[in-house]
């Protein structure tokens, strides 16, 4: 009997759907859920931080008359009023740099201090050089002058023709090197 009596109970619930959950009551359900969370969480609120019950309080002075100190702060990007782009094109190796970045310069200044060592060994080269060039040009003219004293002394027979023709070679490759025509 206790079957049937059980088999009529779910078959009756079935036909009026008790035991099914519909939408509305779906949402329902899910917002006394949320209410009640609501509700338990401003109560920890309320009760777990206590109250402020401390008052401002104020400090009074005597009024007196002192340095007034100012602050100024700013943001972004700094930018010069007048800017300037100076350059130069010169070769070598920096010394010194007699100025920084953003400095104040006057026209004439000294900005950057090369070193000198390199050009002024290039030039002691080239000084040795034209002044063996001067005197490979004076031992070509005392060669050839030479030359020609003893052609004139032997009466034309020494030296020959083509060794005074070859001191005048020597002579005119001289001047060329030392720059006179």
């Amino acid at each position: 009997m206790m079957n049937s009596d059980s088999e009529n109970s779910n078959h009756i619930n079935e036909t009026i759907s008790l035991d099914k959950q519909t939408p509305a009551r779906k949402r329902a359900k899910a917002w006394v859920v949320a209410a009640i969370v609501a509700v338990l969480i401003a109560g920890v609120v309320i009760f777990v931080y206590p109250k402020n019950d401390v008052l401002p309080q104020y400090n009074t002075d005597q009024v007196q008359q002192g340095n007034l100190i100012v602050t100024v702060t700013a943001t972004g990007k700094l930018e010069p009023v007048n800017q300037v782009d100076v350059g130069t094109e010169v070769s070598g190796t920096i010394e010194t740099v007699a100025v920084n970045y953003n400095d104040r310069v006057k026209a004439g200044q000294v900005l950057v201090r090369l070193d000198t060592d390199t050009l002024e060994a290039q030039v002691m080269k080239s000084q040795a050089a034209l002044e063996s060039a001067q005197a490979g040009l004076v031992e070509a003219r005392n060669e050839l002058k030479r030359l020609k004293h003893v052609h004139e002394l032997s009466g034309g027979k020494v030296p020959s023709r083509h060794d005074l023709d070859a001191a005048e070679a020597a002579l005119n490759r001289a001047q060329a090197e030392d720059g006179h025509p």
